[in-house]
């Protein structure tokens, strides 16, 4: 299948999902798989549809880096467990587009490039 084409199923596939709340779709994958490449793809193609789309990563929720490598740079177990701040993750934008909730979401609450949260 083309990449042009994947991305053409990909959006018919989340069009035809009817939600009375924001459809959420994850795009998981390893590091340098594609993610971020094939996100904007879908985007872009779904923007052009007339689709509203909030765009967030697991990247703006990570943890400082004295959490993060609380058991060395090159855990394994480590960069699983202390990575991410997933309550913040639920807190900040999951929990906020279910349904019947109030849509005040944030996308990032830290920024492990400067290490510095986000306002």
């Amino acid at each position: 299948m083309r990449f042009r084409d994947l991305i053409e199923y990909l959006c018919g596939q989340i069009i035809s999902i009817k939600a009375k709340k924001p459809l959420l779709v994850a795009i998981d994958g390893v590091d340098t798989s594609g993610k971020t490449t094939l996100s904007k793809h879908l985007i872009t193609s779904l923007k052009i549809r007339g689709y509203s789309i909030i765009q967030a990563s697991i990247d703006g929720f990570h943890n400082p880096r004295e959490k993060r490598y609380i058991s060395g740079s090159k855990s394994p177990e480590g960069y699983y467990r202390h990575s991410f701040n997933y309550d913040a993750l639920k807190q900040r934008l999951l929990n906020p587009l279910s349904e019947k909730r109030n849509r005040k979401y944030t996308t990032a609450v830290y920024d492990f490039k400067t290490e510095s949260e986000v306002d």
